[in-house]
C-alpha cells in the first residue's frame, strides 16, 4: 500500500480526496492537517511514502512547509497540489524539491497517477507544463517574478489573496516592518506604485485567489 499523507486547507476537499483515495484499492490515507507546522512536527516522527502537499496552509505557508519536511525527510516525494496556474509556482517548487505539481481543477485520475509515479520513485507534470517549463527556461530573464526570491512571492501572493501588510506578517512570522521592506522591493521590481497595483499584478500573474 501506497501511504499518503495529505496537507490541504479546505476540509472538504480533504475529505473529498481521502474518499476518492480510498477507492484505489492500492493507496491510503494515513493522516491529514490544515496545518503546515503540523505537517513539519508529523514529518519528522512518521513515514509515509508520499506528501501531498496545498501552499495555502495555515500557520506555515506550503512552500516553507517543502522545504522544512524535505530537511528532515529529503527522499519524501512531495506533489503540490495547488489552486494556482501551473506555470505559475511550478518551476520555483520543483527547483525547491518537489517531485510533482498538479492543479487543482485536474481529474482525480491525474492525482492518483501522480501519487502511484511518485511512489516508483518519478516525478509528476503534465504535459502542458512540461511546455511552458521549456518556455519559461528559454524566456530567462524576461520573466520578472523569476528574479523575486522565496519569501518575496509569497508575500506578493498573500497580496493577491488581499491579505493586510499586518495580516501577512502573521501569516508568515515576520515583522510588520519586514514585509514593508518586502513590499517596497516587490514596487520597485515591479514597477507598482501603489499597494492596489501590486495587488493588481499578482491577480494577473495568477497568484490570487481561483476565479469561478
Amino acid at each position: 500500500m501506497i501511504r499518503v499523507f495529505l496537507a490541504e486547507d479546505h476540509a472538504i476537499l480533504r475529505e473529498g480526496l481521502r474518499r476518492i483515495l480510498a477507492d484505489t484499492g492500492d493507496i491510503v490515507v494515513v493522516g491529514d492537517t490544515d496545518d503546515g507546522e503540523d505537517v513539519v512536527r508529523r514529518a519528522a516522527s512518521e513515514r509515509w511514502d508520499v506528501l501531498v502537499l496545498d501552499l495555502g496552509l495555515t500557520n506555515l505557508d506550503g512552500a516553507a512547509v517543502l522545504r522544512a519536511v524535505l530537511a528532515v525527510q529529503p527522499r519524501l516525494p512531495v506533489l503540490i497540489l495547488s489552486m494556482h496556474p501551473e506555470d505559475g509556482y511550478a518551476l520555483r517548487l520543483l527547483a525547491a524539491g518537489a517531485a510533482g505539481y498538479v492543479h487543482k481543477a485536474r481529474p482525480p485520475a491525474v492525482v492518483i497517477d501522480a501519487i502511484r509515479r511518485l511512489a516508483r520513485g518519478g516525478r509528476y507534470i503534465t504535459p502542458e507544463l512540461a511546455d511552458r517549463l521549456l518556455e519559461q527556461q528559454g524566456a530567462g530573464d524576461d520573466d520578472p517574478l523569476a528574479a523575486l526570491t522565496d519569501r518575496q512571492l509569497e508575500v506578493l501572493r498573500l497580496v493577491g489573496h488581499g491579505r493586510a501588510p499586518s495580516e501577512i506578517a502573521a501569516a508568515l512570522g515576520l515583522r510588520a516592518s519586514t514585509v514593508s521592506t518586502h513590499l517596497h522591493h516587490l514596487k520597485q521590481r515591479l514597477g507598482a506604485r501603489t499597494l492596489g497595483e501590486l495587488v493588481q499584478y499578482a491577480l494577473r500573474a495568477g497568484l490570487g485567489p481561483p476565479s469561478n
